[in-house]
């Protein structure tokens, strides 16, 4: 269940239609501000080895999927079809040589950020878009985003957003 959930996810933010950087296309931007890069790294733990570790990526813009918590939801433990929940930390790193920069293409990521996964609500929760290996997400609830932290030394600025999803395992039914 969790790792289904990851790749599924992961998977959705890099899409190219509905993904982070078709949405940043489309994502009104103040006058003299340029769109920012493309997210050039989507990660997962289940599959990266620094996202694993918990090292941020080499190569930004960079986005990292990792698993907050998961939990079967009670009573769910007895019944072939299981219900959980799974929380997920959607990771941002951005580099500038001016954090200022670097803040403000944060804040257009979220915003890009937040328009994918509100096209990911408009998804069928049976459908290929949010089922992988038997595990279906059937709720996608509220995202709450963290705050922005730069480093002082290497002008990375990381941020991101957490999730919270409910999912269902099929796999015994």
């Amino acid at each position: 269940m969790i790792n289904e959930t990851l790749r599924r996810a992961t998977a959705w933010l890099q899409d190219a239609t509905y993904g982070v950087n078709a949405q940043l296309a489309a994502v009104p931007r103040d006058a003299g501000d340029a769109q920012p890069a493309n997210v050039v790294v989507f990660a997962d733990e289940a599959s990266h080895e620094d996202a694993a570790l918990g090292r941020s990526p080499e190569t930004v813009p960079a986005i990292v999927v990792t698993v907050e918590s998961a939990r079967m939801i009670n009573d769910q433990v007895v019944h072939e079809v299981g219900d959980g929940e799974v929380v997920l930390n959607l990771r941002l790193y951005v580099a500038d040589v001016d954090a200022k920069d670097a803040k403000r293409d944060a804040s257009y990521y979220l915003r890009a950020l937040s328009w994918c996964v509100r096209k990911w609500v408009a998804q069928s929760p049976g459908g290929s878009a949010r089922t992988k290996n038997s595990v279906q997400i059937v709720e996608i609830g509220a995202m709450e985003f963290n705050a922005l932290y730069e480093s002082k030394d290497d002008r990375i600025v990381a941020g991101g957003a957490r999730l919270a999803l409910t999912v269902r395992d099929v796999g015994l039914a």
